[in-house]
């Protein structure tokens, strides 16, 4: 895991860029050791690339759209 930038982000927090992450950015305190940083990393991407597999996985499911009723549909255009 290659980090690609590091800068400040909210508060006394950090951002860090990750290679292969450009949709996802760690933030961690700015106080991290430079020692920790290597392992909270390491569980941030276990965590991270959980994530992108059930998104994934989200976006094969098949859609389904919802029905209206048509007593619902009767109040389109009218004042409730």
């Amino acid at each position: 895991m290659k980090i690609l930038n590091i800068k400040p982000a909210f508060d006394d927090m950090i951002e860090i860029e990750v290679e292969g992450y450009p949709h996802a950015q760690p933030v961690f305190p700015a106080d991290t050791k430079a020692e920790d940083l290597k392992g909270l990393l390491e569980a941030w991407k276990t965590n991270q690339d959980s994530v992108d597999l059930i998104n994934a996985q989200a976006k094969l499911a098949p859609k389904t759209e919802p029905t209206i009723s048509e007593e619902l549909k009767a109040l389109e255009n009218k004042e409730i």
